[in-house]
């Protein structure tokens, strides 16, 4: 007899390249680095590759909306990181 489970699927990543972070937060590496260097986000060392906590890369996006006045939700879409009326 067979036995067959449900799998769950991820729609989204846990943990993000820097790259797809910059992109995702719509700036360079450069100004990634300086928020990792002002302790905003933390990088995680996952073997040889650098990653970075997409509920981090949500709380800072929510904090600078927050800080430039902007009264939107940060929500999830299928591209990542959206802002929503």
């Amino acid at each position: 007899m067979t036995t067959l489970t449900k799998t769950k699927t991820i729609s989204e990543p846990i943990f993000v390249t820097l790259e797809t972070a910059a992109r995702l937060l719509a700036c360079g590496k450069t100004t990634l680095y300086g928020y990792v260097k002002a302790a905003d986000l933390h990088i995680v060392h996952h073997g040889k590759r650098s990653v970075l906590a997409m509920a981090e890369l949500r709380h800072l996006a929510a904090r600078l909306a927050a800080e430039a006045g902007v009264k939107e939700e940060i929500a999830q879409d299928d591209e990542g990181l959206a802002a929503v009326p």
